[in-house]
């Protein structure tokens, strides 16, 4: 099995791991049209009032040490762009990053 074929299992295995953990904080979308490889994160976080969606793009081979890049959406509540910001940057970049990141998130 070639080193890029293994990364991707793991980040499926790291993504299903999402989903059967957080379920009722986090709704995962995978997109992997044009190769885009793109997972959208929906919270719900009814206790905290809070509802946004962080879209992951270009989820590859180099995960997780290549750059994230990511955009936000808030549908209502505080939680802003900054602070999602500051989330990702303060989880150490290993593998289980995705899940580091929503486990954070899903606590806002």
């Amino acid at each position: 099995m070639c080193f890029r074929q293994k990364r991707v299992e793991q980040l499926l295995r790291e993504v299903a791991t999402i989903e059967r953990r957080l379920s009722h904080k986090c709704r995962v979308e995978k997109s992997g049209e044009q190769n885009t490889g793109s997972l959208r994160l929906t919270f719900v976080l009814l206790d905290t009032r809070n509802k946004f969606e962080v879209e992951i793009q270009q989820l590859h081979f180099g995960y997780p040490y290549g750059e994230l890049q990511w955009t936000f959406t808030n549908v209502f509540g505080s939680v802003t762009e900054e602070i999602v910001g500051k989330v990702i940057k303060a989880c150490p970049k290993s593998f289980g990053y995705l899940t580091s990141i929503c486990e954070a998130l899903s606590q806002l």
